[in-house]
């Protein structure tokens, strides 16, 4: 399970900026989400609407602009997403508590995490695949594919050395080589249909007001045209499979959540492979893992150790994803 969002009070110089940066007196709680790039406010106002704030270092502003321009056209164009109200600018401020850093602004909405339930699912399926609808009609989608390709060209590299045994990662890397040696792992897929995704459905990145999803955080967007299938089983996985609940009520929240989505898709989902299709995708992450390690990050053991065990947790409920059938 996700960790909780926690909300903390902020201190006396984290309220004294942003009431600065808002120009008016505010209500300031910090947001605890486990490991994160960015700080994050409840910042609440006497507006009609609170705001979540972001707090963002100067070398993650590229990425964050373009999440704010996305997430804004997505909206604007009727998709459940959180509503952007202040663009990442610069904090003038000579406190050395941000130096260099930028505020960025949203709709903070009372809200709750999904819960593993019909009701939920079906919105779910409905909010991803509007996403779906909607990316491929973006001015950037050409540049989306290639970096997509780019990517990809990576990836596979980064793959080989690991099979080869001419990079050595994490903290179990003989059992990484193992899994990368895998023939019947692919995260191609060449034989399905490509589709512009969301790209990281995990459990953080959706939550439910009043009965409706909402689908937040579009960062991996601009390299993820890949097959829909990748994007439903990710979803499939974290926001069922990993869920605690019995064997045959996961079997119907996925059945549930597939058929709406093919409904409403026109999709035939009869003949995937979920076991296979989610455990290609947690090679791919132990790749990224790996590429990201070549540059001199560190990446910490428990990164390593959640893809690992995602993965041989696909293979525990291998029985149960063979039976699941829109």
């Amino acid at each position: 399970m996700p960790p909780r969002q926690t909300l903390l009070a902020a201190s006396p110089e984290e309220q004294e900026a942003l009431e600065k940066i808002f120009n008016s007196a505010l209500i300031v709680h910090r947001i605890h989400l486990g490991s994160h790039f960015f700080q994050m406010y409840r910042v609440q106002a006497s507006e009609k609407f609170d705001y979540f704030v972001h707090i963002i270092p100067e070398d993650k502003l590229a990425g964050e602009m373009d999440r704010f321009n996305l997430s804004l056209w997505l909206h604007e164009r009727g998709v459940p997403t959180p509503q952007p109200v202040r663009a990442p600018s610069l904090i003038q401020s000579t406190k050395a508590i941000w130096s260099n850093c930028y505020v960025t602004a949203f709709v903070y909405y009372p809200h709750r995490l999904l819960e593993p339930k019909l009701s939920d699912m079906d919105s779910l399926a409905s909010a991803i695949f509007e996403i779906h609808q909607q990316l491929p009609m973006h001015l950037e989608i050409e540049k989306w594919r290639s970096n997509t390709k780019s990517r990809l060209k990576l990836l596979d590299e980064t793959r080989l050395h690991l099979s080869m045994g001419r990079e050595m990662a994490g903290p179990e890397p003989d059992k990484i080589r193992a899994i990368a040696n895998r023939t019947d792992l692919d995260f191609h897929r060449s034989d399905l249909t490509a589709g512009y995704l969301h790209g990281d459905m995990n459990y953080s990145n959706a939550f439910c007001v009043d009965q409706q999803v909402m689908i937040l955080d579009f960062e991996d967007v601009h390299h993820s045209y890949l097959p829909v299938e990748f994007e439903l089983g990710l979803i499939l996985e974290r926001f069922i499979f990993l869920q605690p609940v019995t064997s045959s009520e996961k079997l119907a929240l996925a059945t549930a959540f597939l058929k709406t989505y093919g409904e409403l898709s026109g999709r035939s989902l009869n003949s995937v492979k979920w076991k296979n299709l989610i455990q290609s995708l947690h090679l791919r992450s132990l790749c990224v893992l790996t590429a990201i390690a070549q540059e001199g990050n560190k990446i910490p053991a428990a990164e390593w150790d959640k893809f690992i065990y995602l993965f041989e947790e696909a293979e525990r409920q291998s029985e149960l994803l063979s039976e699941v059938l829109p």
